[in-house]
């Protein structure tokens, strides 16, 4: 028979559930190897309660402890609040930052606005587009970049 497993239900200090009670009980029952060793291991127990002067503590006793025991004021450790401290005005100049990285892309973007693109990037752009249309489109041999008007070439 497997007794390491009910030897080791016979030497544990906690209650056990309803499951393994019933499984020991039952294992006991039919086994003699374990029946002498549970007589030993109460034998073993019983020796061993002996030797020591068993006294229970006066009423009260675990509050009178609790009640010596000093109570500090939590407070975050010290390299928390170094950090804390330090960390605070983070917020203040994230906000600083945007506002400055907002303007200048916003003048950037009106200075890009207002100056004229010029004639080779026109081309440029005007082909990438066509040759994109160009695939859902029979294609076409030639193209032409109308001419600004107000007499520029």
């Amino acid at each position: 028979m497997n007794c390491r497993k009910f030897e080791k239900l016979l030497l544990a200090d906690d209650e056990l559930h309803a499951a393994d009670e019933s499984a020991l009980a039952e294992h006991l029952s039919r086994c003699p190897d374990c029946r002498v060793f549970q007589a030993q291991v109460a034998t073993f127990t019983q020796e061993f309660e002996s030797l020591l002067p068993v006294s229970k503590p006066r009423y009260g006793f675990a509050g009178r402890v609790v009640a010596r025991i000093p109570v500090e004021p939590t407070s975050p450790p010290h390299w928390r609040r170094s950090l804390v401290e330090f960390l605070q005005p983070v917020p203040a100049a994230c906000a600083v930052a945007s506002l400055a990285m907002g303007i200048f892309l916003a003048d950037r973007l009106t200075a890009a606005q207002s100056e004229p693109i010029p004639r080779d990037l026109q081309a440029m752009l005007f082909l990438e587009f066509f040759a994109v249309e160009s695939l859902s489109a029979p294609a076409q041999t030639s193209f032409s970049i109308p001419e600004e008007q107000g007499g520029q070439p």
